[in-house]
C-alpha cells in the first residue's frame, strides 16, 4: 500500500502572502563579496551500479544514516526494509520486511540511527516507532497517538533520552501549527515549539508545509536549527533550558536577503507560475529547502534547489553560530523537470567526517555523498 501523501499533489486554492519583518540585525547582505567561495562535490554511487543483485537494487530509498563505525544503512519504502552497507559500500545485511508483526514495517515515514548505533523506526501506517538493534532485534515498540503525531517526517537526538520529531498536525488538531515536537524515550511528549511566523505565510505555503514541513537539526543539548520546506532566505534557531517543561529561552530568525513588507504582486518571489485547471490552483515553486546542518567546526550549512528556466541549480549556503552569511556555492545539477523537482535529489545526513549522503533519483536512484571544499577569497572580520 502506497501511503496518501506520496500519491496527492496538494491543491493549492489561495495564494495571498502576509508581509513579513525584516530583523535588521538578523540580515546578511547577499550582495556584498563574501569570505569563501563554496565548491560542491558530488561523489560517484556509493553502492554497486553494475550489481544486478537485489541487495544492490534501490527501489525508492527515502534515507541514508552512518553509523559509528561507518556503515551505511538505506531505506527503501518500495522493498520495505532497511539494507545495510560497509563504507567499501559492500552489503552486509537487511533489516525489517513489509508487514504488521515485531520487526516489520508498513512504512517507513522516518528514521534515526543514534548514537548507540540503534535504528529507531517511525511506522504510521502500523502506529507505532519501532527501536531495533543495528543487526534487526526488536528492543522496544511505542504506539502512536494519532492525537500527538501524524506522518513524522524526521527524527533527530538531542540526548540519550530527548528526540525531536519533525511534523505538522492539521488546524484542527494543532491550531498554532507547531512543527517542532520533543518526545522522550519512551514516547511521553515533552514539548512542542511554536515557530514564530517570521517568513511569509499563505494557503500555499500552509499546505505545502503539510506534506513537507522542512527540515530539523540539533547542534547541541539545548539547541536546535530549523529551515522551512520553501526558501525564502530563512532559517531559525532555537534554545532550551533543561528543565522538566523545556522552556524555549532563545529563538532567533536569520535572513541572507531582506523581503519586501507587502509584495507588489499576488505572486510571491518562490513562485513562478500558476496552473489553472477548473477550480484547482497548483504551484511551480521556485527554491526547495533540502536541509540544514552543522559542521564539525559549527558552520551553518543549507542546501537548496532553485529552479531557473531551463536547469536546476543545487545552492549551499554557509553561516556562522550567529547567522552571518559566510559563503556561497552552487552546482548545475542539468535538469528541467520542474513538475517532479521534489524528489530528485534529497540531502538526508551528515556523518562525523562532515560528509553528506544525497539520495540522487535522478534516472535510477543511487545513494551518492557531497563533500563541500572552500576558497578563501579575502579576509573579514566579524
Amino acid at each position: 500500500m502506497v501511503p496518501v501523501y506520496n500519491i496527492f499533489i496538494p491543491i493549492i486554492l489561495l495564494l495571498f502572502f502576509l508581509s513579513c519583518n525584516n530583523n535588521e540585525e538578523n540580515i546578511s547582505k547577499i550582495d556584498e563579496p563574501l569570505p569563501y567561495t563554496v565548491y560542491i562535490n558530488i561523489s560517484e554511487p556509493l553502492l554497486p551500479s553494475d550489481d544486478d543483485s537485489p541487495e544492490y537494487l534501490l527501489g525508492q530509498p527515502v534515507f541514508v544514516f552512518s553509523d559509528t563505525e561507518g556503515n551505511l544503512y538505506v531505506a527503501d519504502r518500495i522493498a520495505m526494509n532497511i539494507r545495510v552497507y560497509d563504507s567499501s559500500g559492500t552489503y552486509k545485511r537487511t533489516v525489517g520486511r513489509r508487514g504488521r508483526g515485531p520487526g516489520e514495517f508498513y512504512d517507513i515515514n522516518a528514521m534515526l540511527i543514534d548514537s548507540q548505533n540503534n535504528i529507531i523506526v517511525a511506522d504510521q501506517l502500523n502506529s507505532r516507532i519501532t527501536y531495533l538493534t543495528s543487526t534487526g532485534e526488536t528492543i522496544s515498540t511505542y504506539l502512536i497517538d494519532h492525537d500527538e503525531m501524524l506522518w513524522p517526517r524526521q527524527i533527530r537526538e538531542i540526548n540519550d533520552d530527548l528526540y525531536i520529531y519533525l511534523y505538522t498536525l492539521p488546524k484542527n488538531n494543532d491550531p498554532d501549527g507547531k512543527m517542532l515536537h520533543l518526545f522522550d524515550r519512551e514516547m511521553n511528549k515533552v514539548k512542542s515549539i511554536i515557530l514564530v511566523e517570521r517568513y511569509p505565510r499563505s494557503s500555499f505555503f500552509r499546505i505545502f508545509s503539510e506534506l513537507y514541513p522542512g527540515h530539523v537539526w540539533v547542534i547541541d543539548d539545548y539547541t536546535i536549527v530549523y529551515i522551512p520546506p520553501l526558501f525564502y532566505g530563512s532559517w531559525y534557531k532555537i534554545k532550551f533550558d533543561n528543565l522538566p517543561d523545556y522552556t524555549v529561552t532563545e529563538y532567533s530568525a536569520y535572513y541572507s536577503k531582506p523581503f519586501m513588507e507587502i509584495y507588489s504582486e499576488p505572486l510571491p518571489d518562490n513562485v513562478t507560475t500558476i496552473h489553472y485547471g477548473g477550480e484547482v490552483i497548483a504551484a511551480d515553486v521556485k527554491r526547495q529547502s533540502l536541509g540544514i546542518f552543522s559542521l564539525s567546526d559549527g558552520t551553518i550549512v543549507i542546501f537548496y534547489l532553485q529552479y531557473e528556466e531551463d536547469t536546476t541549480l543545487l545552492i549551499t549556503e554557509l553561516y556562522t553560530p550567529d547567522g552571518v552569511l559566510i559563503g556561497k556555492g552552487q552546482k548545475d545539477l542539468e535538469y528541467t523537470t520542474i513538475a517532479h523537482a521534489f524528489t530528485i535529489l534529497s540531502i538526508v545526513y551528515i556523518d562525523m567526517n562532515d560528509t553528506f549522503y544525497i539520495i540522487d533519483d535522478r534516472d535510477l536512484p543511487k545513494i551518492k555523498a557531497i563533500n563541500l571544499s572552500m576558497n578563501y577569497n579575502f579576509e573579514k572580520k566579524y
